[in-house]
């Protein structure tokens, strides 16, 4: 058995683990003790909406299934058309990141609502606030792809309309209202890491050269702080905010874990 996925619950108190015969969810308050087994599926991504039964599950690279442990039920399956590189949710909305899109349904009936086109974005760098209230998406900026010059040829493939990103600017979505709500300049390099605190009120982000910090207000972008994480760079990998939002811990390729 291989360890495929590991991850905490919106507010922390759960720890699911995903592995190729299975998946585990353990109680991490106030000791960690098991809360659910299933040996069934090789699960490559798991993600839990609080303490609830209800549990998203990638089972393929295209497939994902939203599960109820509680009563060992399939809520429903959806087959995307291309694979899966992560998945977010909140007691409002699903969100489904691939490559270049992001699905975004009512978690309530498990309805489309939205389809965002986005540049290639193959780390699924994305952020859904825990919040019901100010339910909001952050994902890098789209860039759109300048019009060629030449004309293609007919039996050529079909290119994306967007391009990678070569700024950090981090796009803020409203998922209630499905509208942009703003457009954060955070760094002027791309971005590896983003994150949004509990409530929806802070923004997180790193750039691929990895040695600022930035925290910003969300809705309005202003800039709250900057933290200097080193002088070489490093690719971020995780950053999280702590209940409260006095803290962010951020892990790195380093061998250091850095709290401001």
């Amino acid at each position: 058995m291989t360890m495929n996925f590991v991850t905490f619950n919106q507010d922390y108190s759960r720890l699911a683990i995903g592995t190729s015969k299975g998946f585990r969810i353990y109680h991490s308050d106030p000791e960690f003790r098991p809360a659910f087994k299933s040996d069934e599926d090789n699960v490559s991504i798991i993600e839990m909406m609080f303490s609830t039964s209800l549990v998203a599950l990638v089972l393929s690279p295209r497939r994902l299934v939203i599960r109820n442990t509680k009563r060992s039920s399939t809520i429903c399956e959806l087959t995307f058309p291309s694979a899966v590189l992560a998945v977010r949710l909140n007691r409002k909305r699903l969100v489904v990141v691939l490559e270049e899109e992001i699905y975004l349904y009512d978690i309530l009936n498990m309805n489309l609502l939205y389809t965002i086109s986005t540049s290639p974005n193959p780390h699924a760098l994305c952020a859904l606030s825990p919040s019901s209230d100010n339910c909001f998406l952050a994902y890098p900026l789209p860039k759109a792809r300048d019009e060629p010059g030449e004309k293609r040829p007919a039996h050529a493939p079909p290119t994306s309309k967007f391009v990678p990103p070569v700024s950090g600017e981090v796009l803020i979505f409203d998922t209630l209202s499905l509208k942009n709500i703003n457009v954060v300049e955070a760094h002027r390099a791309p971005l590896s890491c983003i994150a949004l605190n509990n409530d929806g009120t802070r923004l997180a982000t790193a750039s691929e050269t990895g040695t600022i910090i930035r925290v910003f207000a969300v809705p309005s972008g202003d800039k709250l702080y900057q933290f200097r994480r080193g002088s070489y760079p490093s690719t971020i990998y995780s950053m999280s905010f702590n209940t409260s939002s006095t803290l962010l811990c951020v892990s790195s390729t380093t061998d250091t874990v850095h709290i401001f």
